[in-house]
């Protein structure tokens, strides 16, 4: 051979039918597994793998918490035994400055205060929505801005000065009462 490049014979008796995918085509044959077969099994496979990677993601979220459940953690108390919250907790001190800067919660029921004092919860009677409104309004008239969220029944407010510059409100029906969580940022 001078030079030239050698051609590979083909297995089949030195005649060239169509390259490697006409060969894949006739080895299936051969076996007689239909082409079509081959491919919804391919297709299958993928759809299986697609539907397991999008159930993982979905599971993933599902175990992350939100803003609402972190809220509630820090605002649970250890259980007296009879399966509520001790006596102590309810009525809790809130944080120094917050009736003036944030919400006068004097009237409010069931008032509980996170170890930290950056989160508040406490009791309402009416909507979500309705003690959303009213809440956000008194926060505007006390020189907090609302961001808006579009939603609702929560939202986050901030303010140029003063010891808070911002806050997060949600407002979450239970029953015929709403359970209300300030979430607050001291500066």
């Amino acid at each position: 051979m001078s030079g030239a490049a050698r051609r590979p014979r083909c297995r089949a008796g030195g005649k060239r039918k169509g390259g490697a995918a006409s060969a894949g085509k006739e080895r299936a044959r051969q076996r007689g597994v239909p082409l079509r077969g081959r491919l919804a099994r391919a297709v299958a496979i993928i759809a299986v793998g697609v539907a397991a990677c999008l159930g993982v993601e979905v599971a993933a979220d599902a175990l992350r918490p939100g803003v609402a459940t972190e809220a509630l953690q820090a605002l649970s108390f250890p259980s007296d035994g009879a399966g509520g919250p001790p006596e102590a907790a309810a009525g809790a001190d809130v944080p120094e400055g917050f009736a003036e800067e944030v919400l006068d919660l004097s009237q409010s029921e069931d008032v509980r205060v996170s170890a930290d004092g950056c989160v508040v919860g406490f009791l309402e009677r009416g909507s979500a929505q309705g003690s959303f409104a009213r809440l956000g309004a008194q926060l505007e008239e006390g020189g907090w801005r609302a961001v808006d969220s579009g939603r609702a029944d929560c939202g986050s407010f901030v303010k140029g000065a003063g010891a808070y510059r911002w806050l997060f409100l949600s407002c979450v029906q239970s029953g015929e009462r709403v359970s209300v969580v300030v979430q607050v940022q001291p500066e």
